[in-house]
């Protein structure tokens, strides 16, 4: 037995443990227990565990499956019907505050590219916060629920450009677009060709391990789909997270995709869970205590500044006043995606560590702070609308 790989199996288990434990009782969500589990035990605090191989690549496994549930859940015909608020509003959306934030994030010193990648990591807000609060409090399918959720549906695919970017300059360390964007093409079109072409032999073949009511013969099976089309993916020169998302954009159209994610989701949440580890691990709190301004200044960005942009879209896109308003509020954090961009890039040496970890700890504040928010979206839209001009003698809404 590998004693050393025990020792900081035990320990990062007992750090999370600990973690999740102390974020549940104030009611936030469990990835602050992992990130704050990272942060004590990693190499730049307590030093119990240093970033081995072992540890990445299995975050790595999670982030193939986080994707890989990201695209069970896509669907074009609800994005269809939806289009105004995922096409219109959500490119809105995206499009706005990548530019804003990357206009703030050159004028804090970043190169062009970095700062666009830097913008498209800020704009992602987390799917599964909102719309698990959003359905908790019965406001999914109300008008300010149904024009999120329509964003947060372009967001997830937004995300796709960005890793492809990322994963094009990991080689070289710098950023070149017109290459990425090529690569982007080639990959897609390989790799969707190959989808396309499969996805009847692969609803056949899931439909075939599903009459065996073998629950091991299709745990299995799903997990080879996901994590062999991430290798396929890698082979024809695409990243590994986007081979995964159209893996289950294929079987997302299928009846099998909801007992596909039941399947997926207990591996999804614990790699996960080891990623956001991780993600802790890189962050210094020395470097952070000598440079708050910077972390604070990225919370306001997210928390108050990103949903003004995502008001303009929305209003934008000609939603009303009291939805659009709402809407914004849901939207006023950061999302898994965020950490995703922002440390793949921070890996591939395209981002440099110090502006990387003030962004970390202020998109995995955010989200801490995002159930709350979400909660008291009617409340704080009242109070916003105030702020913007008397009501003239109306209530507001009862929505």
């Amino acid at each position: 037995m590998n004693e050393a790989l025990v020792t900081e199996t035990l320990t990062l288990l007992c750090a999370s443990a600990l973690g999740i434990a102390l974020v549940s009782r104030f009611g936030l969500p469990a990835m602050l227990g992992y990130l704050l589990a990272g942060v004590v035990v990693g190499p730049f605090s307590l030093g119990v565990v240093a970033a081995s191989d072992g540890a990445h690549f299995l975050a790595e496994l999670g982030l193939i499956l986080l994707m890989f549930m990201v695209g069970l859940e896509f669907s074009w015909t609800e994005m269809w019907a939806a289009r105004r608020a995922v096409f219109v509003a959500g490119s809105l959306q995206v499009a706005i505050s990548t530019t804003c934030a990357a206009l703030v994030a050159h004028a804090l010193g970043l190169s062009w590219p970095t700062a666009v990648l830097v913008g498209g990591a800020t704009a992602m807000c987390s799917t599964g916060i909102a719309l698990k609060q959003l359905q908790d409090q019965g406001e999914l399918a109300r008008p300010h629920g149904r024009v999120a959720a329509g964003i947060l549906l372009f967001q997830d695919v937004a995300t796709l450009p960005f890793l492809v970017v990322i994963d094009s300059g990991s080689a070289t360390g710098s950023i070149e677009f017109l290459p990425a964007l090529r690569q982007l093409v080639v990959a897609a079109l390989n790799l969707g060709g190959l989808l396309w072409l499969g996805r009847p032999v692969l609803r056949f073949v899931l439909g075939w391990i599903s009459k065996r009511k073998s629950v091991d013969l299709f745990l299995l099976s799903a997990l080879l789909l996901a994590l062999g089309t991430a290798y396929v993916a890698k082979r024809v020169g695409a990243a590994p997270t986007v081979g995964a998302f159209l893996a289950g954009v294929a079987v997302g159209e299928s009846d099998l995709r909801h007992r596909v994610a039941a399947q997926l989701r207990p591996f999804r949440d614990m790699l996960l869970g080891l990623f956001f580890v991780t993600v802790g691990m890189q962050v210094d709190p020395r470097t952070m205590a000598s440079a708050p301004l910077q972390a604070a200044l990225w919370l306001a960005l997210f928390v108050l500044a990103k949903p003004v942009m995502a008001l303009l879209a929305m209003r934008i896109a000609r939603y009303g006043m009291v939805d659009s308003v709402r809407a914004a509020v849901v939207l006023a954090h950061a999302s898994e995606l965020t950490l995703l961009i922002l440390t793949q890039a921070m890996n591939a040496a395209l981002l440099p560590a110090h502006p990387a970890q003030a962004m970390l700890v202020a998109a995995a504040l955010s989200m801490g702070f995002a159930p709350a928010i979400i909660q008291h979206n009617r409340a704080l839209a009242v109070r916003i609308l105030r702020l913007r001009a008397p009501l003239q003698g109306r209530t507001f809404p009862r929505q």
